[in-house]
C-alpha cells in the first residue's frame, strides 16, 4: 500500500523505518541520480500510515519529531545488539562455553554450564 501511494506522489519507492507513536513509517526515496528529471520536492517528510491503513506525508514538525524518535530507536537497538556481542566475545575469550550444544564427544557439565568435559565412551573416537 505504502508504494502505491509513494508512486503515486512522484516517488520512485519508500524505505520502512519502523513504527512511531502509532505510525508505521516510511522514508520516500528516488532511484535515478539528483537533477535527472526530479519533482522539487520541498523539506524531507516521511510517509505515515496508521493502524487504520490510511496514509499521509508528515508535516515538518512531524519528520523532525518522528526522525528524532526513531533515529534513537535505531542507535538503541544497535547498542543492545553490540552489547550482546561483546558479552559473548568476552565469555569466549576467557574459556567458556556459550553453545547450546556441546560438541560430539563432550558433555555439558552439570555443575557448572560454561563448561564441557570428555564423555568416556566416545573419547578414544575424538582423540
Amino acid at each position: 500500500m505504502a508504494l502505491a501511494y509513494t508512486k503515486a506522489n512522484g516517488y520512485d519507492g519508500a524505505e520502512y523505518l519502523g513504527l512511531c507513536e502509532g505510525f508505521f513509517c516510511y522514508a520516500p526515496f528516488f532511484d535515478h541520480p539528483a537533477g535527472e528529471g526530479v519533482p522539487p520536492t520541498g523539506l524531507p517528510s516521511l510517509i505515515l500510515v496508521d493502524q487504520n491503513g490510511d496514509m499521509r506525508f508528515s508535516s515538518p514538525e512531524e519528520t523532525f519529531r518522528l526522525g528524532d524518535k526513531l533515529k534513537n530507536q535505531l542507535e538503541a537497538d544497535f547498542t543492545a545488539r553490540l552489547k550482546i556481542r561483546s558479552s559473548l566475545e568476552v565469555k569466549q575469550k576467557s574459556g567458556e562455553f556459550v553453545g547450546s550444544f556441546a560438541p560430539y564427544g563432550y558433555m555439558k557439565s552439570p555443575e557448572n554450564k560454561t563448561s564441557s568435559s570428555w564423555m568416556k565412551r566416545s573419547a578414544n573416537m575424538c582423540r
